[in-house]
């Protein structure tokens, strides 16, 4: 499945396998996965300013 998918090649060598990752298809997931990276990042600040907000309220 890996193979087929392109995320590992191998070779054989006697009766086992070999295998290795290949970069190519994470340098694409995480090219896709930027966006939504900045999109939480985002979010994930405001909720910080928010929650020391809501200490400092407190306090």
């Amino acid at each position: 499945m890996l193979y087929k998918s392109g995320v590992v090649e191998f070779y054989a060598e006697a009766n086992r396998r070999i295998y290795k990752l290949c970069p190519e298809p994470f340098k694409a997931l995480n090219i896709w996965l930027e966006q939504y990276r900045e999109i939480w990042e985002e979010k994930l600040d405001s909720l910080e300013l928010y929650l020391k907000e809501l200490q400092n309220k407190k306090q």
